[in-house]
């Protein structure tokens, strides 16, 4: 990683440098980027901010990343996006509720002071009284076959299925006899045989040279549970065997006309900003009397006046504090634990809670699916994208382009108001990782973008 992030860095370094001739010897080295596809999940589609939505498709990393092969004519022909119709965009909120984009607002908190929070910029959608408006998002996008193949909410199996955007299970999940896992909207809306064609095979039909799987191809197998805080039965991580025969399906079949690619690494979701916006001590005691209630309802557990590690029911049903290593998913309903009893006199659901043995599995899971990738990069001759080693070193916080980046949920830079998503600036940073993998690869030299040209986070009246 330590190697990549120094190329990145050089690179940078180099083109500041150049004169417009040198520019002009930008060469595609070894790759073949004539007829480019890229697929992947929500990352890669561009979702931003709990929806996606046109400004989002047009910032995701594909975009931007052919965009340079454009500039340097490295690529025929037009990159092929499946537009949303709008800038409000559709998606699904931590309810589980259908919802436009968000955006940050001023607003008070049940104390009465003033913060930040993120609010849909209408209300969220009603099937019945919104069914054309929805109807919208999710006819056949016109113009395909499509260079941008991303299905949010995908896991790494959906991307072989073909039931998964057929019609007939788009229907069922409207009437109440599917699910998400059934069939996805956003995908049937992509392929130009919907429910006899998988996405892989929608991929082929523009016989790609050269293809990208992004590293959150295998991400929603191990986000769903991480983000209902683990131990939910009807959200479990992939089995890593079945992950493993799927990524190989997808590989062969994506280098069986000769492709060259690069795929991502699974990130560790644990280091998002899903998991950054609360703190394992927030729960706030600010009387004596208090603290010496909760001692005496908890012994052995230590209170104080002053911040304080949270109640919660943890995954083998214990109640007990959170530990600083354990994680606080970013739906905790917090103005129950700042003006209620949540957290404290009332322990906390162990859903709103990523407790150390739930981390440990998808600490076991995910480096697991990386072998996978790794192994499988190495025996079909595929650059690696490490977006795993990536994301861990962010978390802490980083500097690029002379700005400092990190997972902090809204002050970060990286991600977007979901706390999974990127916000523009995270995805021309993805980009310049994929770029930077390339590059090393296949001998190119193809430019990065100035991630200070990209938007982060709006805030309500110009306020930082």
């Amino acid at each position: 990683m330590k190697k990549l992030f120094i190329l990145c860095l050089v690179t940078v370094f180099i083109l500041q440098s150049c004169s417009k001739d040198e520019l002009k010897k930008v060469n595609s080295g070894d790759a073949d980027f004539k007829r480019i596809v890229i697929v992947g999940a929500s990352i890669t589609a561009g979702f931003s901010s709990f929806a996606l939505y046109r400004e989002s498709q047009m910032n995701s990393y594909g975009a931007i990343l052919a965009s340079q092969l454009k500039k340097y004519n490295l690529m025929e022909g037009d990159f092929k996006i499946p537009y949303m119709p709008d800038d409000i965009g559709v998606g699904i909120d931590n309810a589980g509720n259908l919802c436009p984009r968000y955006h940050l607002v001023d607003t008070l908190d049940c104390n009465g002071n003033s913060i930040l929070d993120a609010k849909p910029v209408r209300p969220n959608f009603n099937i019945p009284l919104d069914a054309s408006l929805l109807l919208s998002y999710f006819t056949p996008a016109k113009g395909g076959p499509f260079n941008l193949l991303a299905i949010p909410g995908a896991k790494s199996y959906h991307f072989i299925s073909k039931q998964y955007g057929s019609y007939q299970s788009i229907i069922d999940i409207a009437t109440g006899a599917g699910s998400i896992e059934d069939g996805n909207p956003f995908l049937s809306r992509m392929l130009s045989d919907p429910g006899n064609l998988t996405c892989i095979d929608e991929a082929m039909k523009i016989d790609p040279t050269f293809f990208i799987i992004g590293g959150d191809i295998g991400g929603n197998d191990v986000l769903g549970y991480a983000t209902n805080g683990g131990g939910d039965a009807n959200v479990d991580i992939t089995p890593l065997d079945k992950f493993d025969n799927t990524l190989t399906k997808i590989i062969q079949q994506m280098t069986g006309g000769g492709a060259q690619g690069v795929i991502g690494t699974v990130p560790d979701v644990t280091s998002i900003a899903f998991f950054r916006k609360y703190h394992y001590d927030d729960l706030i005691i600010d009387n004596e009397e208090r603290a010496s209630l909760l001692r005496l309802k908890y012994p052995g557990m230590n209170f104080k006046v002053g911040k304080n590690p949270l109640v919660f029911i943890d995954s083998y049903g214990t109640i007990r504090q959170v530990e600083p290593n354990e994680l606080i998913c970013i739906d905790m309903p917090y103005e129950k634990v700042l003006c209620g009893i949540w957290g404290a006199e009332t322990p906390l659901p162990q859903e709103y809670v990523l407790d150390k043995y739930e981390i440990q599995h998808i600490k076991v899971a995910t480096d697991h699916y990386n072998s996978t990738i790794r192994r499988l990069a190495g025996q079909y001759n595929l650059a690696v994208c490490d977006w795993n080693g990536t994301f861990n070193s962010v978390s802490n916080g980083y500097y690029i382009d002379g700005r400092k980046y990190s997972s902090d949920y809204i002050t970060g830079g990286i991600f977007s108001l979901d706390g999974v998503h990127a916000t523009y600036i995270g995805y021309a940073w993805i980009a310049n990782l994929t770029i930077a993998a390339i590059n090393e690869k296949y001998h190119s030299n193809i430019p990065m973008v100035n991630l200070n040209d990209y938007k982060g986070l709006e805030y309500p009246n110009g306020k930082k």
